[in-house]
């Protein structure tokens, strides 16, 4: 995770001279990362996450997708749709700085609704116009469920 935060700022610091995308995009990603809890795999999943200006370098985010972290030995496995909204902010070209908070509806066996808080950092690296790689890291918390997860997303403009 220290490498990715370390890579973000160095990218943030050589493209200052771009402006942070001011549109409404699209990202599709695939999630993963590393359980902060005993008796738990890599989490794994998709996301979708819609992201709009709100004014300036703050942008607004929905996120919805599925996630499923495999339980080991005879913990079942736990799965959960994280629905949330928060704030992305870039302070230095495309590098963010972003905050959801939202449910994580369990859908697994016995698994209830669950309060979920990620804050975060990542990178939107320009492919094309209006089009990016987004690499992100964060720190999610579903109920008594944490994990530092990574995701490699692909944005669009709606």
């Amino acid at each position: 995770m220290s490498f990715c935060i370390a890579g973000a700022l160095f990218a943030a610091n050589k493209a200052s001279a771009q402006q942070a995308p001011g549109l409404r995009m699209g990202n599709i990603g695939f999630e993963s990362g590393f359980a902060l809890e005993d008796f738990f795999t890599i989490p794994v999943g998709g996301t979708f996450k819609f992201e709009a200006p709100l004014g300036g370098q703050l942008h607004g985010t929905a996120t919805a997708g599925y996630i499923s972290v495999q339980g080991e030995d005879d913990v079942p496995s736990f799965d959960y749709v994280p629905v949330k909204a928060g704030v992305k902010y870039y302070p230095a070209g495309n590098f963010y700085i972003d905050g959801e908070i939202g449910a994580g509806i369990g859908v697994s066996d016995g698994s209830e609704t669950k309060f979920l808080w990620a804050p975060g950092v990542g990178y939107q690296f320009p492919v094309a116009d209006d089009k990016f790689v987004d690499l992100s890291a964060r720190f999610e918390n579903v109920g008594k469920f944490s994990n530092l997860g990574i995701r490699l997303g692909y944005s669009f403009n709606l």
